[in-house]
């Protein structure tokens, strides 16, 4: 399920510039549904380890969400195939009013004012 920190050591990479990408983790999702992640960390060492920490984090809170979510959004756009978005828009946003449903209970309950 899982490529984790492969034994052969990568050359850092550049996409952004002269910023070198220390830690990165890609998610991929094979024809029969399952998933695969593929973790790659620069070197073996503490502000690397770090970073990993923070992207992890971040995917935990939810922080990357909306921009992926709106870089698919643009490529499907762009592609012409608003309808699959709209579909893959749907299918999020249901679950996600699903949680809020569970979540909600008033901070104050009527038998609680009485």
């Amino acid at each position: 399920m899982f490529g984790f920190l492969k034994k052969e050591k990568k050359k850092v990479e550049k996409i952004d510039g002269d910023n070198p990408i220390l830690a990165s983790i890609n998610y991929y999702i094979r024809e029969d549904g399952s998933p695969f992640a593929d973790i790659h960390v620069s070197e073996m060492d503490k502000q690397s380890t770090e970073l990993l920490t923070d992207l992890l984090i971040g995917i935990t809170l939810n922080n990357y969400l909306e921009t992926t979510i709106d870089m698919i959004k643009d490529h499907f756009i762009e592609t012409d195939n608003l309808d699959l978005y709209l579909t893959m828009a749907s299918k999020i946003a249901s679950l996600y009013d699903q949680g809020i449903k569970e979540e909600e209970e008033p901070c104050i309950r009527p038998s609680d004012a009485l």
